[in-house]
């Protein structure tokens, strides 16, 4: 988790998440990510590849 940590913490200029994790993402990892997006991020679009749905977010800042 310290490099997720240290990725977050660059603070990226985009996100992209699938919207439906595998089930082997683990539960720790995924809720240190959705707490930065909730504090610091903003949903800006999404798209479909395949059958996955992925999100795009954004800092909360530059948000649309």
């Amino acid at each position: 988790m310290g490099e997720l940590r240290r990725v977050l913490g660059s603070r990226p200029a985009a996100i992209v998440i699938r919207a439906n994790p595998d089930e082997d993402v683990e539960p720790a990892s995924r809720a240190i990510l959705e707490a930065t997006l909730k504090r610091d991020y903003a949903l800006s679009g999404g798209t479909m590849v395949g059958t996955e749905r992925f999100d795009v977010y954004v800092p909360a800042h530059r948000a649309p």
